[in-house]
């Protein structure tokens, strides 16, 4: 089980497919998502290399990204994420780390497993920083369960089920502000090989990348948010990119704003961003008067 960093709401349909295979102590495997939501449609694809060696494992992920909105405006991304994982008779831990165009992000795990059981810690920075914690237990080789709780609200539990060639997964999330989220994954090994299906129905909106954005000097402030473009949404100073895309979504979902008090309900807009937001921008209405804040 792993974490996953704040949603938008949203009902979201993602379809993923994912191959890998061994080679000694060498491994190359490859993944495709895609995402056609008539708000954002994302399509992804990536590759991935490791290598293993008694308890210790290296890996290197790259991913592409093209991101689509409903207005016409398209986002190209990339990530690239390096990992290492050591094991023991009990004991386990591992760390990631990776870049994207303007965000770094890091992973940590540790952990304890006995023959049916395995407890584990583990912290993460993408968008914002989530500490999380959970168990996985095993009735016998066969089936297997796990329960995840962190510091987003949310508790993720699932069930797994083992016959050889097949695997199937199904996962849940409850969240104290989000409707439930569930998915269905399925693995077919052969051999060395193995290729994994999935499609979930997350009700929500996942953005991959936070971090700060450069300013452009040309830019006019204040600007109008029900106007303003993709472009000049994503140059607001001192915000971070993940936010400025849910405010832009948000108005691609639900129309113009009519006042702030949609902005001050989306997730990471918090007191002292909002005020950030306003002494940059203002509100304008439908017949072209401004709203003074």
């Amino acid at each position: 089980m792993g974490i996953v960093n704040r949603f938008l709401s949203m009902d979201m349909t993602e379809f993923i497919a994912q191959g890998n295979t061994h080679i000694k102590d060498f491994s190359a495997g490859g993944i495709i998502l895609c995402s056609p939501n008539p708000v954002l449609s994302r399509l992804s694809a990536g590759t991935s290399f490791g290598y293993e060696r008694g308890n210790i494992s290296l890996g290197i992920l790259g991913l592409a990204e093209t991101e689509r909105y409903s207005d016409g405006v398209t986002e190209l991304k990339g990530k690239i994420i390096f990992s290492t994982a050591v094991k023991a008779e009990r004991f386990f831990a591992s760390t990631s780390y990776g870049f994207t165009e303007d965000n770094f992000i890091y992973y940590m795990q540790t952990g304890f497993q006995d023959r049916n059981m395995k407890l584990f810690l583990q912290a993460s920075k993408e968008n914002v920083f989530v500490i999380s914690g959970g168990m996985v237990f095993a009735f016998d080789e066969r089936f297997k369960m796990g329960i995840l709780g962190d510091t987003e609200k949310r508790i993720i539990y699932s069930l797994e089920a083992d016959k050889n060639p097949y695997r199937v997964e199904y996962r849940g999330m409850v969240h104290t502000d989000l409707p439930l989220s569930n998915g269905i994954y399925l693995t077919l090994y052969s051999g060395n090989k193995y290729l994994r299906l999935h499609e979930i129905k997350a009700n929500k909106v996942k953005f991959e990348f936070g971090g700060k954005i450069k300013i452009e000097e040309n830019l006019e402030y204040p600007i109008d948010l029900n106007r303003c473009s993709y472009d000049d949404m994503m140059n607001i100073k001192d915000i971070s990119r993940q936010i400025l895309r849910r405010i832009y979504v948000n108005r691609l979902m639900y129309g113009d704003y009519i006042d702030y008090s949609r902005i001050d309900s989306i997730a990471g807009v918090g007191k002292k961003t909002l005020e950030r937001i306003k002494e940059q921008t203002y509100i304008g209405e439908e017949n072209g008067k401004d709203e003074e804040e």
